[in-house]
This record gives structure tokens, sequence and C-alpha cells, in this order.
């Protein structure tokens, strides 16, 4: 899957995911209303909130490594 798929499925059809990541549960949600969006990742217990899809998918958040590198590298994504 390409970051630019990733991307569509979040910002036009709403969608979150999840996956693993050295033992821990991870994801993203996405939020809007009122013309305000957020998006928010979790690494395990760690949470941050975004209203930039550009800067969620580059933040180094998951132990060193972004969205960009981790989709890059192959990982599976579970779209909910």
């Amino acid at each position: 899957m390409t970051r630019d798929l990733v991307l569509a499925k979040v910002t036009e059809a709403g969608a979150g995911f999840t996956f693993v990541l050295d033992g821990k549960t991870c994801g993203m949600e996405y939020e809007g209303s009122s013309g305000r969006f957020v998006y928010t990742l979790w690494y395990g217990e760690a949470i941050r909130e975004y209203r930039d899809p550009e800067l969620m998918m580059a933040d180094r958040f998951f132990g060193g490594r972004s969205l960009n590198e981790l989709i890059d590298a192959g990982i599976a994504l579970d779209f909910f």
C-alpha cells in the first residue's frame, strides 16, 4: 500500500487503522466536525494529536520511525 492510498483512505473515507510494532498496539484515528480535523496516533500507551496530515505522516512517533517509513517498509495496516 502506498502513502497516497493510506492518506486517501484516511482523509476521504474517514478510515482509521491499527497495526502492531515492537509488540505494541499502534494505530491512527481520524475525527472531523465543523471543519476541524484531528488525526490521533497511538504507539502503545503514548498518544499524539495532529491537525496536519503531512506532519502526522512524517513525525517519527513510532519508536523513531514515521508512518511514511513504516508504509515504505510494507507494514500491514488493518483499516476500520
